[in-house]
This record gives C-alpha cells, structure tokens and sequence, in this order.
C-alpha cells in the first residue's frame, strides 16, 4: 500500500519508518522519572513570530504517526547506563490514549495560536516536543512557496524530499521548483562555526555540549550536526536516538514543564533532586527567576549539600543571575555546576568566559555531571550549530514553541480534574498560555484563541479550527474571555496577584 503523504513527512522527519523511543531529548525521560508519566496533560504547539503561516500536510495524522514504540533490550540498555532507563510507568504511558487537536491542513496558522494540541498521558504527550517542533519547516516552506519563491537550498537530501512533499501537498499549479543539495558547504559552516567557539572556550571544546534538536528541520540534517559535532570534540548532545547510533552521551535533566507540572519551582527541584540517582539540575526561570527561581534552587542545595548539582540559566539577565549565584557560593559555600543556553553563539560565550575569571568561579570544583569532572562553566550549544548562511527556514526565524497548557495534582481548578499552568518566564514574549486551546475564526476574519467549552461565539459567525478556504491572516489573533480569564487566574494562583 502507498504510504500517504503525512506518513512520508514523518519517515523523513524522524528519518526513516522505525518509530524509535529513543528520538526524544534526555530531558523527556529524566522528567518522566522524577515526574506523573500517566498524569493527563495537554499541549500545545505555536509559534511566537514570523506572520501568517499555512499548513501543508494533516498535523493530527502526522502525530499519530510518528507515536513510539517501547524500547528494545539493547536501548533500554543504552538508556539505563545514561540515567534514562524507562520505568512501567513510561511504559504504560506509551501505549496511553491519545488524543490530538489540530487546525486543518490546506488552511493558516497565525502567531501564538494552538497549530497542534495533543492530550494524553504526560510522558507520551511531553515525549513528541522536539520532533513536532519541526513542523515549523514544511510550514515555512509552504508559505514561502505561495509566496512566489521557487529556489531553494537544502542541507541533505532528507530536507530536500521534505520541500518536494510540501510542494506535493499544494498542488501542481505549485511546480516547478529549483531545489539543490549542498551538504559541503554546510559541513563547512559547521567546522568554522566549530572553530570559533573552541578559541571561545580557550581550547575546552568539551564544555560545549549540542542541544539543537529543536532546531533541525529532519533527524537526517541533525546527524550532520552531530558528526562535526564530534569530530570536532563535542561528545554530548540532547538527541538521545543520535547519540544511541553515533556512539555519543546523551544529556538533559528537566524542562520549564518539569515545575509547571509540580507547581513550584521548589517541588520540582526537589523531586528531581530526590527520584533520581544522577546529579540534579535547577532550571529556575519558569515563574520569575530572581524572585521565585534562584531563591528556590539556594533552597535545594541547602537542604542536601551532599548531592552534586546544576543550575541552568535559559532567559533573562544571566550576567545578573550568575552574579546571585556567586554571592550564594561566598555566603552559603555551596558548589553549583554552571550551565549556559538560549541563543549562545560564539561571542556570547567569550563574553560570559570574561565575566566568571572576573567573578573567580572555581575552576576545579569537585564532583561529576554527565561523567565529566565539574570544570568551570559548561554551554548548551543550539541553533549555533544547525542554523547556517545558509538555512533561511529556521526554527529560530518564527520561534516555534512546545509548552504544557493542563495537568493535575494539587490546585485542580474547578470540576474538570485538571490544573490550568503557563510559563512566565524571565524574557519578554515567552509566556505561554493555559487551558485547552483550539481556534476560531469569525467570517469577517477575525481570529480567536478560545478555551474548550467556554462557549464564546463571535457576533459575525464562525468556522473552528481554520474551516476550509479561510484567507491569510493579516491581524494578530485575539485571546477570548475565558484565556483572558484564565491567565489572570493563574497569575494569582502562582504569585498572589499579577505580577
């Protein structure tokens, strides 16, 4: 039987047609271990800027596609010797109920509305983040076609058959297209790239490791990455099924979600911290980070000086934030082991290397995360590496986002068995939204964020979730009463007031 067109998409994507457990970042699994992984949750898939966006291919039938199987014994070996090995749990939660909405194919997405809102079981549902994610590229390149443009470049051929497929989608009226493979130049970008951030680091490649999985159009570009990555004396990265086939350590400790689920940034540093053997880490820009988050972690270390730990600097003031954390060290003589992300290139890394000789922090600390002795600061290598000259359509370019909107535990708002969460975040336009999202756009054109079962209807009538033939966007959409209701309620939940 011919496969269909969603189901091409998502050979390529995660290249090939074996649905492995393992093609999730190390974080997925150590938050299902130190988590709920049968909890219900929900979802949603978005993008934070760029414009209008159009949808080529059935996300829904994509998704469902692309659900994982259980691991074999030789990965649940590879997973166990790293620290991520699957508990029944996990287990239980793979094979879960799933349930996806999603806005039509052949139809526009805008900014910040739900493209895709899976719901089941919370390691399921976590488990697809950096896979989806991608879908920010066929999307671009749908719309770029519409555009007019008919020349492109790709990074493998994998790339290349995934723009012949969105071309597909559209139609014949469609054809046409210039599209060439140029593999060496990009492996050549990646070694300058390499280069410069060894010099960064003063020789120390090492301390980089490779975090770019988000940001690759097809797993077929990222092993690109992760071979020069290596070659070049990177052997970790956060892609767990590449790190499985190229034979490197794969890493990752906890996500914004991790907190959002546990409600507090102190729960979730805890639970980590004690539902784990392997060294913690405190990632503590999820609510506010000077106020809520690096307090929080303090609190962590102090309660169990015994245990090796990280904190992760993702958003905001890092300079600022390393500087509390350096008074913390002087005052309480704890030993955090520091770790760098969110759009560090180069520069930015020699930046930071100036500020920790200033501030003195340690270089030879003692004890181990991720098998290497704590040296220094260490940097979570992204869309550096997969971004090129040369890579137009780029994660980066519309900031496509994955975040938890429900989950349960403590705080269930009303009678619905769930509890309505968003990121706050320490950088302006990161916060996400709560509830159970989907899309309404009115017939004058008008489009709504709205919640399930609020009921709200605009007054020029509607069709949900995009209809059929609705025109191109050209005005943000509007968040209906009950989202609006619905953040006000969780900013007072979570700091006693907006803040």
């Amino acid at each position: 039987m011919e496969r269909t067109i969603e189901q091409r998409y998502a050979d390529l994507l995660r290249g090939g047609t074996d649905n492995s457990p393992l093609a999730a970042p190390g974080y997925k699994f150590s938050m299902a271990q130190a988590g709920y992984p049968l909890r219900r949750e929900s979802f949603y898939l978005h993008y934070r800027r760029g414009g209008a966006l159009f949808i080529p291919f059935d996300f829904k039938k994509v998704i469902e596609e692309l659900r994982p199987r259980l691991p074999d014994s030789r990965e649940q070996g590879f997973l166990l010797a790293n620290g991520y090995g699957f508990t029944p749990a996990m287990e239980a939660a793979l094979r879960g109920e799933l349930k996806v909405g999603a806005q039509k194919k052949g139809t526009w997405a805008n900014e910040h509305e739900p493209v895709a809102v899976p719901r089941g079981p919370s390691f399921l549902v976590s488990w697809f983040e950096d896979l989806i994610i991608a879908f920010h590229y066929p999307m671009q390149i749908a719309t770029a076609i519409l555009d007019g443009v008919t020349k492109f470049t790709a990074t493998c051929e994998d790339e290349k058959e995934i723009i012949l497929l969105v071309n597909e989608s559209l139609g014949e009226p469609h054809g046409g297209l210039n599209v060439t493979v140029d593999e060496a130049s990009y492996r050549k970008h990646l070694r300058e790239k390499l280069r410069f951030l060894n010099v960064a680091l003063d020789g120390d490649i090492h301390r980089a490791f490779e975090v770019g999985t988000r940001s690759m159009a097809c797993m077929a570009q990222h092993r690109i990455v992760l071979e020069e990555c290596k070659a070049a004396g990177i052997n970790r990265t956060a892609n767990v099924k590449l790190a499985y086939d190229l034979y490197m350590i794969p890493v990752g400790t906890t996500g914004h979600e991790h907190q959002m689920r546990h409600g507090a940034d102190i729960d979730g540093f805890r639970a980590v911290r004690d539902q784990r053997p392997e060294p913690p880490s405190y990632l503590f820009d999820t609510y506010d980070p000077e106020k809520v988050g690096i307090p929080a972690a303090i609190q962590a270390m102090l309660e169990d000086r015994v245990r090796n730990c990280s904190v992760r600097f993702d958003s905001g003031d890092q300079c600022k934030q390393l500087r509390m954390f350096r008074a913390a060290e002087q005052e309480h003589g704890i030993h955090p082991f520091y770790l760098f992300m969110d759009g560090y290139d180069d520069e930015r890394v020699a930046e930071m290397e100036s500020l920790i000789k200033e501030l003195q922090v340690d270089p030879k600390q003692q004890g181990y995360v991720w098998g290497l002795a704590q040296k220094d600061c260490h940097y979570g290598m992204g869309s550096y590496f997969v971004d090129t000259e040369d890579t137009v359509f780029t994660r980066s370019r519309v900031a496509m986002v994955y975040k938890l909107t429900t989950t349960g535990g403590p705080g269930y708002d009303g009678e619905m068995g769930r509890r309505n969460v968003l990121k706050y975040s320490g950088s302006p336009g990161k916060e996400s939204l709560p509830g159970l999202l989907f899309v309404l756009v009115a017939y004058n054109g008008d489009r709504y964020i709205c919640q399930e079962g609020e009921g709200f209807k605009p007054p020029s009538g509607f069709r949900r979730d995009g209809g059929t033939n609705i025109q191109r966007p050209t005005n943000p959409s509007i968040l209906s009463p009950a989202t609006l209701a619905l953040i006000e309620q969780c900013r007072v939940r979570d700091f006693g007031g907006t803040n």
